[in-house]
């Protein structure tokens, strides 16, 4: 995007405009994800009294539709949701686990239960159902997936049970893949300075034609809310090569906007996401343009992030950029704030330097917490002269470093795991475990990286050497 290309939007104009004249917002209800609009027929009753059905290929016509467009599309809608909601009620049940209580979902005739993982606890406990008549029903807790937080109960009396049917998944369309994904919300958190805008301006630029940020990045445009003034974000622009797919408003409020600026400025990023078809928005950070006065108020909190759903709803992906809190909390509580942020969003991605010692190391650990499977759990990424390139795991990343130090300690002549153990401690206040030293040597030896020598017995070791065969 050049100097002139860059696009700037007057927020304090357009707020002026919505405060005199407002804003009418049709709500345009439509199934839940997952929900199955089901083989039956909708019924529609006509003035005449008589009855009119609605084949399912024609309400999916009505849904499709940007909003309803006669009093026969409400009418067949609101009828689908009624019968939907029927079926929904009857088939969720409360769930008490000893003092533990939640809710769950029938999912078939005769009696598994779709529930939380924390509720249920471990497999095997005894479970009392209610129904949505008050019956109530043994059950016996099954299996459970706590990075999903889902689990499995089933009714152990007999009988055939009123279900929801389970729907087929959607395809998750990745903009960033593993951590920004169409139509769903990600949260980045990561220490002041420690690299989030330089990772952020990467991703920006790769959306340009594509490219790779430690996973793959797909081609989209882009729109920024940022805190930080025009010519940083021009400066970063300059710099990268950051093209004209990416569009920017740089401090939309002259102080903290009301809940009421605050919707009103949603809908129009919500305009301008459809004008322009953006895939991707990015708030940075988040706590620089909401409306929360006490970020730990759990209903303010959440107050400010509902509208943010309408964003996501137009199919573009949305990142929130949020500090963290002091003492940087562990497994998915970086984030400073009310928990309410962190149950909200779809991905939790949490960025931490890989050495915390070491300034000048380029390399930063992405930790993540998410609804998606394909998120990886762990990533360590480096920022090189061509971009930030993936090095796999921490694990991975240690076994690089160590790789490192092993090809410094080893010689054209034979050492011993014994030996190189000893140099090791003599540079090394950490050194690792023989255990440890002596399956590197054996994966280095695997990869050619140095030779290796002897029986592997106790009167005959193996000793470990460089030689023509070394790869760097």
């Amino acid at each position: 995007m050049t100097r002139r290309q860059i696009k700037y939007h007057a927020p304090d104009l357009f707020l002026s405009v919505w405060a005199v004249f407002g804003m009418i917002v049709l709500l345009y209800p439509s199934p839940p994800r997952g929900a199955v609009l089901g083989g039956e027929s909708a019924v529609q009753d006509l003035p005449s009294g008589r009855t009119k059905k609605t084949s399912v290929s024609d309400l999916e016509a009505v849904l499709k539709k940007p909003a309803p467009e006669s009093i026969s599309d409400l009418r067949t809608i609101e009828i689908q949701l009624k019968k939907i909601t029927d079926q929904i009620r009857r088939s969720t049940v409360g769930v008490r686990i000893g003092r533990a209580q939640g809710s769950g979902v029938i999912i078939s005739k005769d009696g598994y239960v779709l529930t939380a993982a924390h509720v249920t606890g471990s497999p095997g406990r005894s479970v009392v159902l209610t129904l949505s008549d008050g019956k109530q029903l043994d059950a016996i807790t099954l299996g459970l997936n706590r990075k999903l937080d889902a689990a499995l109960l089933k009714i152990t009396e007999t009988g055939e049970w009123p279900f929801s049917e389970m729907g087929d998944s959607e395809p998750v369309n990745w903009i960033w893949f593993g951590y920004l994904a169409a139509g769903f919300i990600s949260l980045l958190t990561g220490l002041w300075k420690a690299g989030k805008t330089t990772l952020l301006a990467h991703v920006i630029r790769a959306c340009g034609g594509g490219g790779d940020v430690g996973s793959k990045v797909e081609p989209c445009r882009v729109l920024l809310v940022t805190e930080e003034p025009h010519g940083m974000w021009s400066r970063r622009r300059d710099d990268l090569g950051i093209g004209d797919h990416a569009h920017c408003i740089a401090r939309p409020f002259m102080s903290k906007p009301s809940h009421g600026q605050w919707r009103a400025f949603i809908r129009h990023i919500v305009e301008l996401t459809t004008e322009h078809i953006y895939g991707l928005i990015i708030f940075d950070t988040l706590g620089s343009v909401a409306p929360y006065q006490n970020e730990n108020d759990a209903a303010e909190m959440q107050a400010t992030l509902m509208p943010l759903q309408a964003i996501a709803d137009t199919g573009a992906a949305v990142l929130l950029v949020h500090h963290p809190r002091k003492g940087d909390g562990q497994e998915g509580q970086a984030s400073r704030g009310s928990g309410a942020l962190t149950g909200f969003v779809d991905c939790i991605i949490e960025l931490r330097r890989y050495s915390r010692t070491d300034r000048s190391d380029s390399r930063r650990t992405l930790t993540t917490f998410s609804r998606l499977d394909e998120s990886p759990p762990e990533v360590v990424v480096e920022l090189t002269d061509d971009g930030f390139i993936s090095l796999g795991s921490r694990s991975d990343a240690n076994k690089a470093d160590r790789a490192v130090t092993l090809l410094d300690i080893l010689t054209t002549d034979g050492l011993t795991v014994k030996e190189i153990k000893a140099a090791w401690d003599e540079q090394d206040a950490t050194p690792p475990s023989e255990k440890t030293i002596r399956n590197d040597l054996e994966y280095g030896f695997s990869k050619a990286r140095w030779l290796r020598a002897g029986a592997g017995t106790r009167g005959d070791p193996f000793t470990y050497r460089l030689g023509e065969r070394v790869q760097t």
